[in-house]
């Protein structure tokens, strides 16, 4: 009988369970009247200002931060039922569960503008969530490479030994796996949160107000390398000035069917994108000079998720791995 795992990417279960007890609003002050009102956060405060047309006005006001916060029990309970709730629906034999640590590899790349450079400030009780999970459920952290990265290592690991993996992780990233059983945590229905990753395709729906992408193996990472991730804030063709998004990266990849068929339009795409050497200033304020196969590889470690402890996040190797000569 064939043995289940759950890998467990625990960062986003701490977070929100960390957040969820923290009010955080905006006490916004006019300087020279010393007039104040209270905000939701800097986009309602934009929006109020929009209305009014006084955006230009905003060096005027000196904004605070104001923090509430619940007791940390009361996180700590958010994180212990959450966690209840991942191991009922899976029943794995075996869990092991992840929290990020340290800095990793991809927030030394000289991208124009710095990997996850939009991550607001830390929720107050994240720290205690993630000792929790560390001293009370057997938890470990990752430092240097992301805590998705060692969840699809260990995944990569234990299918090879014969294991049935289930990936509990509401990042998108890990859609370009293969072979795995993903389990969203952050969706309440656990059909509809359960996804088996099988096939390579990419697509774009929608949800709500806003575009979606969704898909499989290396056409969801195809996408990625495309189009990039606003949420990590790496955008491909920066660099280059070209506005290309997610329904652009659709289109390309439509009729898309195999591995090497996604992997050549992004070649082609970058070729196209950079088609000489261009010099730009990273967000290091260091100048360097690359051509399209550098940038490409550089974009690349961005987007893929390490699927063993000596991966390199070697484009060149990837791609010829499917037949695409970079």
């Amino acid at each position: 009988m064939t043995k289940r795992i759950n890998v467990i990417d625990a960062d986003t279960l701490c977070v929100s369970s960390a957040a969820q007890v923290q009010k955080n609003t905006l006490e916004v002050i006019h300087k020279a009247t010393g007039k104040s009102k209270e905000f939701k956060n800097i986009t309602e405060l934009k929006a109020v200002m929009k209305a009014k047309g006084t955006l230009d006005q905003f060096d005027t006001l000196e904004i605070k931060t104001k923090v509430e916060v619940e007791p940390v029990e009361f996180a700590l309970s958010s994180v212990k039922r959450k966690l209840e709730r991942i191991n009922d629906a899976i029943q794995a034999d075996k869990t092991i569960i992840v929290v990020g640590g340290k800095a990793t590899y991809r927030q030394a790349l000289p991208l124009p503008s710095p990997y996850k450079n939009n991550r607001s400030e830390k929720p107050v009780h994240l720290a205690a969530c993630k000792e929790y999970l560390v001293k009370q459920k057997g938890a470990y952290v990752v430092n240097g490479i992301e805590a998705d990265d060692e969840t699809t290592i260990l995944a990569e690991e234990y299918k090879k030994d014969g294991w049935e993996v289930f990936l509990s992780s509401p990042d998108h990233d890990s859609f370009q796996m293969q072979g795995i059983t993903l389990f969203n945590y952050k969706e309440d229905d656990p059909i509809k949160a359960t996804i088996d990753l099988d096939g390579h395709w990419f697509d774009v729906i929608k949800k709500g107000t806003y575009n979606k992408s969704v898909g499989s193996g290396v056409g969801y990472l195809a996408g990625q390398i495309l189009y990039g991730d606003p949420t990590d804030t790496y955008n491909p063709t920066e660099i280059a000035g070209i506005k290309y998004g997610m329904m652009a990266a659709k289109k390309d990849l439509a009729s898309c069917k195999e591995p090497k068929d996604f992997l050549s339009v992004v070649k082609e795409k970058y070729k196209e994108w950079y088609p000489n050497e261009v010099t730009y200033t990273a967000w290091d304020g260091k100048t360097y000079v690359k051509n399209w196969r550098e940038i490409l590889q550089m974009f690349f470690q961005c987007a893929y998720m390490l699927r063993s402890r000596d991966d390199e996040a070697n484009a060149k190797k990837f791609f010829a791995y499917y037949g695409v000569k970079l």
